[in-house]
């Protein structure tokens, strides 16, 4: 990319250029995945010409987690292809990765090298029973920085261990400013980042909301 002061450096990982405004933007919360033409589709920041239509909701995209040292992506034993017969849809049931229980599909990973997609769905364990329910949107959880109960919002993959995590803390649709383009947009969902949770405004719903 190039910067203002007229030199160039690479993208960071997880983050993407925006090919209609150049923007420099994360990966998580503006991109998404379009299960019917199993392609990438970007949800922020769209030109108003954008007139494109879907037959089912877009699924939140997760980066595909890869080792800091080599950049080769982790050994991810938990994670999980579709079934034969089974359909990649947002919410509808996968098995869970261990047990078998079905947990509904909140968001995919792709495999970098062999192009396989992933659905990600987890079980988790419920703050007030102790115990395994499905991470589900809306749900409590116990928020593992801060040991707060909070509300799911989305999911993440942990950067160590490649494992699918419930992330919550944030309020879906609550205003939130953009840090490039300082405008109020409500938000979409959040992930974390370094170990820290990071809003986003992003989502099918903005998708939606930008061709109304």
């Amino acid at each position: 990319m190039l910067l203002n002061s007229g030199h160039t450096m690479a993208v960071p990982p997880d983050f993407f250029l925006h090919p209609q405004t150049g923007r420099v933007l994360p990966i998580v919360g503006n991109v998404a995945y379009d299960p019917v033409s199993a392609t990438l589709v970007i949800i922020t920041d769209l030109c108003t010409g954008d007139s494109r239509k879907w037959d089912s909701p877009l699924l939140p995209f997760i980066p595909y987690p890869t080792s800091p040292h080599s950049d080769q992506p982790l050994p991810c034993s938990r994670l999980r292809g579709l079934r034969p017969g089974q359909r990649l849809q947002l919410g509808i049931p996968m098995p869970d990765p261990d047990t078998g229980v079905p947990v509904p599909i909140l968001a995919v990973t792709i495999h970098p090298q062999t192009g396989l997609v992933y659905p990600l769905g987890r079980l988790n364990v419920c703050p007030f029973s102790r115990l395994p329910q499905p991470i589900q949107i809306g749900y409590p959880m116990l928020d593992s920085r801060t040991g707060n109960l909070v509300l799911t919002v989305g999911v993440n993959l942990d950067p160590v261990t490649g494992d699918v995590q419930p992330v919550g803390g944030v309020l879906l649709a609550e205003s939130l400013m953009e840090p490039l383009s300082g405008r109020m947009v409500r938000m979409g969902g959040a992930s974390t980042r370094a170990g820290q949770l990071v809003p986003n405004a992003g989502g099918y719903q903005t998708l939606l909301d930008s061709k109304v």
